[in-house]
């Protein structure tokens, strides 16, 4: 009898002592694991940013809210679905995480990561790439327990489409989330998982659209891309594209970039509210490598804020001067796309790239160099792009088609200076 009774216990405790295992396993992270709220909202900041970047799952180790796990899962659909087209898949090297503020917004506290990292795309195309972002998260104190309300990060254009409406003309708005919660032009629309997964197949759709007309240019426009490019000067009047190039590469990541010339101060248009810099270093850029600023009312010039241009700062006004200009600084503009032709009659380094969102021209770069790979077939150039939007906010190296997705993209190449 008693062995029958030893026996019984026994297997209660094994029974019980599995069902505590599979319990333990099963409970999540919370703010109450760490010694400081500011180190949860770090670490869950990182950890999202891993998942997008680089396919690590550690995010779902914390206790997430359906909506919330939903955005996660659905972006990252768009962004593999991107990366499987456009060879995008990335090893990581090094990674920096910084709390840069913490601000309230309608009695929730909204928390901003910086995030930089070293990476090496899978393929082998490149030697090194850098990203740095900022990863804004929203905090709702529910009974003494933070539960994290709300996600928003740059990469990949995922959130601006749920947070605006197509008509929105804020520029660059991916980069200040409590500007957006504040902003009338927000959608009003509940977000729901059924909401994000539609998002979600609205932009694999819009992706693949764009995808199918890139194969029939491939077949279609490349000799017409030869004959068009005639009119386009393979190299440009005496400046200097290594010049170009390396100022991207020496500036892209200080806290203040060097003057490119000319006598011409630096001065940082992300420190304006609701500005970003991006134009103004690619106009530096252009200093570097020999142009000269043209000082009149429709010229391209910085003095001090309230003696400049449109055009020095400006994504649309820069483009609109260089093709217009006929004299000084000037350049042709044509569609960024990906065609079997010697990429030297396309692209080359020192040309600007730039970045549509949202109907509007939203982002200048300067591309940094090239990469091959097989795209139906046939061997293709791809561009590498150096920008900054900001001390914080900058890529280095990175595909053209990393950075906004698949969106539409135009190069300018300057003509003269």
């Amino acid at each position: 009898m008693k062995k029958k009774v030893l026996s019984i216990l026994l297997t209660l405790l094994i029974i019980l002592s599995n069902s505590y295992v599979t319990n333990a396993k099963e409970s999540k992270i919370t703010a109450l694991d760490y010694s400081s709220t500011d180190k949860y909202v770090t670490d869950f900041a990182e950890k999202v940013f891993k998942y997008f970047m680089f396919d690590d799952e550690k995010i779902f180790d914390f206790e997430l809210t359906e909506t919330l796990k939903s955005y996660l899962i659905n972006k990252k659909k768009v962004l593999n679905y991107n990366s499987s087209l456009y060879n995008l898949k990335k090893n990581e090297k090094t990674l920096k995480t910084e709390l840069i503020e913490v601000n309230e917004l309608n009695g929730k506290a909204v928390y901003t990561v910086n995030i930089k990292s070293d990476y090496l795309y899978a393929d082998g195309q490149v030697d090194m790439s850098t990203i740095a972002t900022n990863i804004i998260i929203k905090i709702d104190n529910n009974v003494n327990a933070f539960i994290v309300d709300n996600v928003f990060d740059e990469i990949g254009g995922f959130d601006i489409q749920i947070w605006t409406n197509e008509s929105d003309e804020l520029e660059n708005i991916s980069n200040d989330m409590p500007m957006m919660m504040k902003s009338s032009k927000l959608k009003k629309e509940k977000l729901t998982p059924i909401v994000l997964e539609e998002k979600a197949k609205e932009l694999i759709n819009k992706i693949n659209e764009i995808y199918k007309e890139e194969n029939k240019m491939v077949d279609k426009e490349g000799l017409e891309f030869k004959k068009a490019n005639l009119a386009i000067p393979l190299r440009a009047t005496r400046i200097n594209k290594t010049a170009v190039k390396n100022y991207a590469r020496n500036n892209y990541n200080k806290v203040k970039p060097a003057s490119g010339g000319a006598g011409v101060p630096y001065f940082d248009f992300a420190t304006i509210k609701d500005s970003f810099d991006c134009t103004n270093f690619v106009s530096h850029a252009l200093l570097a490598g020999g142009a000269r600023p043209k000082y009149s009312s429709n010229g391209w010039y910085y003095r001090k804020l309230s003696d400049r241009t449109s055009s020095w700062s400006g994504v649309i006004a820069l483009h609109d001067y260089l093709v217009n200009s006929s004299s000084g600084l000037r350049g042709k503009s044509y569609a960024y796309n990906t065609y079997r032709v010697d990429a030297t009659s396309y692209f080359v380094d020192g040309d600007i790239l730039q970045f549509k969102y949202q109907k509007k021209w939203t982002h200048s770069t300067i591309i940094t160099g090239r990469y091959t790979f097989l795209y139906n077939g046939y061997p293709t150039y791809g561009a590498l792009v150096t920008g900054r939007t900001s001390s914080g906010s900058y890529n280095n190296n990175a595909k053209a088609t990393d950075v906004y997705g698949s969106n539409p993209k135009r190069i300018i190449r300057i003509t003269g200076i």
